[in-house]
């Protein structure tokens, strides 16, 4: 931030480029520094890596953009969260995997020219697909604004593509066991460096705050330190370390390791009977025959089946908690089948599980954005909800579901059409959530914009 701006083409972005390499070359691995055109200007990619000791060819990224933009780019752009988070970020696990070099290779990497139109990166990757190296990448992860919170809940979007599924989930499962950031993913990736290499094949993940599009100082000179939070930045550190020393790791291909998430059902959060739970699972090293799903309600002491026999591709199960199970030490396991025998991993805490009276409306807030948004928090039914407005269906878009599936919830939704017929300014209108597979629906709740 001290740079005054990082904004590509100006001298404070030259002077963070030699910041980080001399930052890189501090920790012990000397950077190289490569040129990349970025709308008339000349934008810097500084790159540093970690050699795998035994399988330098798997090749595992961690990045984040270090330039910056505002009203007044060339004069004031301090970037704070956007993204001096992020580049920080990047510094401080080369600084911990430098430390205790893993099996595979880790590589560093500070984009620039992200805001002007991910230049940094598309140049990155277009280079790696031209050269061939784009088979040695396993996986990318990519920071971008990751020390912001709007309120007292710490919570971080996972977002990529299909090809990335598999990489968010073991970021997911790395965020319930040694952090408290409750998970959101989204398969619409957009906006950021990870979208070149999700566009080349390559498994990317951008973790980023999901207040982010909450952040009021966002693209302004006021994007300054007193917006940072390092209990925020710090839970995504953590997340993502725990995830790469696991993927780096690994044993490329034999024995196996499975990891289980349910997601936000840890001890400090209580799910429902009645809605469903999406339980997920990653599976590295040899594949599975089938997967077996089981959940307890003491401990882990007797088990009770949820489903048997799921295909060597399942990930996942939507399971419907029993409607009247209660307890504060649910657990749920999965169990991975082999020719040589069976795996089991059990889902991380414990499960708190309280009967429920039904799925209701605490409160709607209207977002005026270009789609003019709207958030819908409460206990409310999982991805296949459906919203009434005065009993007319809205043509509405799940654009980010900031919880899964059925507990105490914030769901935004984004519209695809007029949303000014819904929602006529100052006129009471009816409005109500249901979910079509169980048939529950929230009571009716009253609302004016």
């Amino acid at each position: 931030v001290a740079f005054g701006t990082r904004y590509t083409g100006t001298d404070g972005a030259r002077a963070a480029r030699d910041y980080l390499v001399a930052e890189f070359a501090e920790i012990g691995i000397p950077a190289t520094v490569r040129s990349v055109a970025a709308g008339g200007q000349t934008a810097y990619n500084v790159v540093a890596e970690i050699r795998g000791t035994t399988r330098p060819g798997e090749v595992y990224i961690v990045c984040g953009h270090y330039d910056s933009i505002s009203e007044q780019p060339d004069v004031s752009a301090p970037g704070a969260e956007d993204n001096a988070s992020g580049a920080a970020g990047v510094l401080e696990l080369a600084r911990v995997f430098a430390a205790d070099p893993p099996e595979a290779t880790v590589r560093f990497i500070c984009f620039s020219g992200e805001e002007q139109g991910l230049y940094g990166s598309r140049a990155y990757v277009d280079e790696l697909v031209s050269s061939g190296e784009a088979s040695r990448i396993k996986a990318a992860i990519n920071m971008d604004m990751i020390a912001f919170s709007g309120d007292e809940e710490l919570d971080v979007l996972l977002e990529t593509g299909a090809v990335g599924r598999d990489l968010a989930d073991a970021l997911a499962a790395a965020a319930q066991t040694v952090t408290a950031l409750r998970v959101v993913k989204s398969f619409n990736p957009f906006g950021s460096d990870h979208v070149p290499f999700i566009q080349a094949g390559i498994p990317c993940v951008l973790t980023i705050e999901n207040d982010w599009d909450d952040y009021p100082d966002y693209h302004t000179s006021r994007d300054t330190m007193e917006n940072v939070r390092d209990d925020m930045g710090g839970a995504v550190l953590r997340m993502n370390a725990a995830a790469l020393a696991t993927l780096a790791a690994g044993d490329g291909g034999s024995g196996t390791a499975i990891s289980v998430s349910v997601p936000l059902a840890t001890n400090r959060k209580t799910i429902y009977g009645g809605f469903t739970q999406t339980i997920t699972w990653t599976v590295s090293g040899t594949a599975a025959e089938s997967f077996d799903v089981d959940y307890s309600l003491d401990g882990g002491a007797t088990w009770v089946s949820i489903v048997e026999g799921l295909g060597p591709d399942a990930r996942s199960y939507i399971w419907t908690v029993p409607e009247e199970a209660q307890t504060n030490r649910g657990a749920v396991r999965v169990v991975a089948s082999f020719p040589e025998g069976t795996e089991t991993a059990e889902s991380p805490g414990r499960l708190k599980i309280r009967p429920t009276d039904g799925p209701f409306i605490r409160s709607i807030k209207f977002k005026d954005t270009v789609n003019f948004d709207f958030y819908v928090k409460g206990r409310l039914p999982g991805e296949a909800a459906r919203i009434y407005v005065d009993d007319r269906g809205l043509p509405a878009t799940t654009i980010d579901t900031r919880f899964v599936d059925g507990n105490t919830a914030k769901r935004v939704f984004g519209a695809a059409q007029d949303l000014d017929a819904f929602f006529p300014a100052g006129v009471p209108v009816r409005v109500r959530v249901e979910d079509p597979r169980t048939g529950l629906s929230t009571p009716e709740f009253v609302v004016t914009r």
